[in-house]
């Protein structure tokens, strides 16, 4: 009978020398073989993984162009505001928007509203992604309150803002500024929103005459034309009485009240004015009409 070989007390035996030496060798041999083709496979499975991220990216990259091929676009005016032709304004937006997204996969919204602006001449675009391939589009318009001559008849908003072309039929009954410098024609400078750019000068004159124009709509007078003299200020024109009147420059409001005592003189007598000049300090000089 063979006895089993002895293992010294405290040492447990390995799993080969707790075999029988046959078992011991195949199990180290089948070792070594799954330790040849490990990497081999271990290859495979990398291959296989990069092939399924690459085709899920595809997958995923064709989605995105699909939800941005056809762009869901809803325009509205902002709240509060009106708009002569609202509904028209709103399609000829949603129809532009359309156009500039055709086969876009990415959109910087900040350009969007910039080339919006430019086509409209709004005020302010909001515009917000609502859900995967739809935008809502908030707009603002400006509101022309005069006119002024630049390299062509553009609009003045009431913010001070120099932008597009008077050519709407009630353009033509807005007052007209003249006399600002603009520089040469061919080197005027726009906004990204596309308002002119005015140097200091041209701005502090532009500003003068809107403070001007305020302050006589609030006084009752209805003046439509304001030129602008750089060192003797604003020469304005009353349309109702037809006076030619040299208001000068900033402050205003006493110089209307003085135009106000001053009409009502000349009505008292009888008389009427073809040009008042109010810019000397504490005279007024009168140019009366010829019977």
């Amino acid at each position: 009978m063979k006895r089993r070989k002895s293992i010294s007390p405290g040492r447990r035996p390995s799993i080969l020398q707790g075999q029988k030496p046959t078992k011991a060798r195949h199990l180290h041999t089948f070792s070594r073989k799954i330790l040849k083709v490990l990497p081999q496979i271990l290859a495979t499975l990398t291959v296989i993984l990069s092939i399924t991220a690459v085709s899920r990216y595809i997958h995923l990259q064709s989605m995105s162009h699909r939800l941005v091929a056809n762009w869901e676009i809803q325009a509205h005016l902002a709240a509060g505001e009106s708009l002569e032709g609202e509904e028209q304004t709103t399609s000829s937006l949603e129809e532009f928007v359309s156009q500039q997204l055709t086969n876009t996969k990415q959109v910087d919204f900040q350009t969007l509203a910039q080339q919006i602006q430019a086509k409209f001449t709004f005020d302010q675009v909001s515009i917000v992604q609502t859900g995967g391939s739809s935008l809502a589009i908030e707009y603002r318009p400006r509101h022309p309150i005069m006119r002024v001559k630049a390299d062509e008849i553009r609009l003045v908003s009431a913010a001070g803002q120099i932008y597009g072309v008077a050519r709407h039929p009630t353009d033509d009954g807005l007052p007209l500024i003249e006399g600002l410098n603009f520089g040469s024609n061919d080197h005027l400078k726009w906004s990204d929103a596309k308002t002119l750019v005015l140097d200091a000068k041209t701005e502090t004159a532009l500003k003068e005459i809107l403070t001007l124009h305020n302050d006589a709509k609030a006084a009752g007078f209805n003046f439509d034309l304001y030129s602008y003299a750089p060192f003797r200020g604003i020469t304005t024109h009353e349309v109702q009485k037809n006076i030619e009147i040299v208001v000068g420059r900033p402050p205003y409001a006493q110089r209307l009240e003085s135009l106000k005592k001053i009409l009502s003189n000349l009505e008292q007598r009888g008389s009427q004015a073809q040009r008042i000049e109010l810019d000397y300090q504490g005279k007024a000089f009168i140019k009366e009409k010829r019977s």
